[in-house]
């Protein structure tokens, strides 16, 4: 199995897609925590020819063989401070990803799942309750000079919300998102919405997209539990909150409950490696025992919420908000 986090979902995401390894990959499941197949997963090789020109002049250099040469200190310090750089890490894109180059990436590899050129291997995915919190800084084109914070009113937040989504998609989103009838304040209200559109609403379409491709082969899941070190800090499910988890981090989780939700992914994670299935099957080796069944991505929805006091089987992961995010434009760059 392969399976990484973040950017490293990106990379496995690239991997499922690559064509070089599509009819006999080598690998046998994909696990892929909060970034698979996301806008910022690849970008244009007009785009990343454009940053390694500005990387080139940036270190006086006019070929490869002088990039090479530099020491990886200086290569690593001009990468991040060229300003402004031709390619912004914001919402929908990263500076340094992964190039559609047409020979491992023929394409974006969300547009490649959608056409389902992609490698006939289960895949198991999800994102974090409070993902957006971990990017309220940013926007669609870079970093938001005025980004959400913990003093937002409702004028700053409407102005927001115009600014990165248009005036038309606010009625919706003030609906969809209301304060205070369901989030405490705007900023919370602002943090969700990133949440949704960067991870949780695409995640839902690109596992409708592999399962409508491969059924029964598609596990997703929404990490809803808040480290108890963070109960009270305003970071809440924060992206990579799960990893902890995953490992069964015994200095990291906080308590027995913890280490006991912890065991419980453990296994989920093990099984799927083993055997492409989360759940334990009676009779067969390698595979541990789990107390709530984890059904596969079907219908648009079945998914495991994975929180204290128990882990739950669920229906329709945020249907109504993911439907409007849907409908709205989502440009692979």
């Amino acid at each position: 199995m392969i399976f990484g986090e973040s950017a490293g979902a990106a990379s496995v995401s690239c991997h499922v897609v690559s064509q070089l390894g599509i009819e006999d990959p080598p690998f046998s499941r994909a696990a892929m925590q909060s970034g698979g197949f996301q806008n910022w997963a690849a970008k244009s090789m007009a785009a990343a020819e454009v940053d390694f020109t500005q990387l080139m002049q940036a270190l006086w250099c006019s070929d490869v063989e002088c990039l090479r040469g530099k020491p990886a200190e200086e290569l690593l310090y001009y990468s991040q401070a060229l300003y402004p750089p031709a390619t912004q890490d914001s919402w929908d894109s990263s500076r340094w990803s992964p190039v559609v180059d047409g020979d491992f990436l023929t394409g974006h590899p969300a547009e490649l799942l959608r056409n389902g050129s992609v490698a006939d291997v289960p895949i198991l995915l999800g994102t974090n309750k409070d993902e957006g919190v971990s990017f309220q800084s940013y926007s669609h084109t870079g970093l938001d000079p005025y980004p959400p914070n913990h003093d937002m009113n409702k004028t700053a937040f409407t102005n927001w919300a115009i600014r990165n989504f248009g005036s038309e998609a606010l009625p919706k989103i003030v609906k969809l998102y209301p304060v205070p009838s369901h989030y405490v304040d705007f900023y919370h209200a602002a943090e969700s919405i990133i949440g949704d559109y960067m991870m949780t609403c695409p995640n839902r379409r690109f596992a409708r997209w592999h399962s409508d491709d491969t059924p029964n082969s598609t596990f997703v899941y929404s990490f809803d539990e808040t480290p108890g070190h963070n109960q009270k800090e305003p970071t809440g499910v924060f992206h990579g909150a799960e990893i902890r988890f995953v490992f069964f981090d015994g200095v990291e989780l906080d308590n027995w409950d913890e280490k006991a939700l912890s065991e419980s992914m453990v296994r989920y994670w093990t099984n799927f490696a083993s055997s492409g299935d989360p759940n334990y099957r009676q009779g067969e080796e390698g595979h541990a025992s789990v107390l709530v069944p984890w059904k596969p991505f079907e219908n648009n929805q079945s998914y495991a919420q994975l929180e204290l006091p128990t882990i739950i089987p669920r229906g329709a992961l945020k249907q109504v908000q993911c439907d409007f995010w849907d409908s709205m434009p989502y440009l692979f760059r």
